[in-house]
């Protein structure tokens, strides 16, 4: 096999090897999806950058359904805005394990004892164990984005479930007054 030929096959076996754990598998917008399709609530859901109150339009207690209510909640519960800045923490893991290291440059001064000509040798040079540590630790990035977006979905079911029990609790409540009164 001449000598051009095998170096074309090492450069495309490397080519092939180093973008194997180079592309996402999820965003942020996905697990925001499942949310959406597991609450039945669509849009209900943003990853709000910005902490602080909202301001909510007024309404009154007797117009207030129980879509209104999730889709509130879903919208300002801080711990579904907690769940999503894991997310996007987690989805950030994900993309630095997916970049190459840092190459190292190495620059060698050598002056010569009797005078004469000063050699200066630069190398450049990457640090090939963190190359080969590259499809594992994205392979385990991608693991916890999948984890977290699992919790942020349960979280997001778990709050539904909340509102759906104080409001049915708040309208027995309302049906009890005239009774007790």
């Amino acid at each position: 096999v001449p000598l051009p030929a095998r170096a074309g096959r090492r450069a495309a076996f490397l080519a092939a090897f180093l973008s194997w754990g180079c592309s996402t598998t999820s965003s942020p917008s996905v697990a925001i999806d499942e949310i959406d399709k597991a609450t039945g609530v669509v849009n209900a859901v943003s990853i709000q950058l910005e902490p602080g109150p909202r301001s909510l339009p007024a309404t009154s207690a007797l117009a207030l359904g129980v879509a209104d209510a999730i889709q509130r909640t879903l919208k300002n519960d801080p711990r579904l805005q907690m769940a999503l800045a894991r997310l996007q923490q987690a989805l950030a893991d994900a993309d630095q394990a997916r970049l190459l290291p840092n190459p190292i440059l190495n620059v060698l001064v050598r002056f010569p004892e009797g005078g004469g000509k000063t050699n200066i040798e630069a190398g450049l040079s990457a640090d090939l164990l963190s190359v080969l540590q590259i499809p594992g630790r994205t392979s385990a990035a991608d693991n916890r984005f999948r984890a977290v977006s699992a919790a942020a979905v349960q979280a997001a079911i778990d709050i539904v479930a909340e509102v759906q029990e104080s409001y049915a609790d708040a309208q027995a409540s309302d049906a009890l007054i005239p009774l007790l009164e």
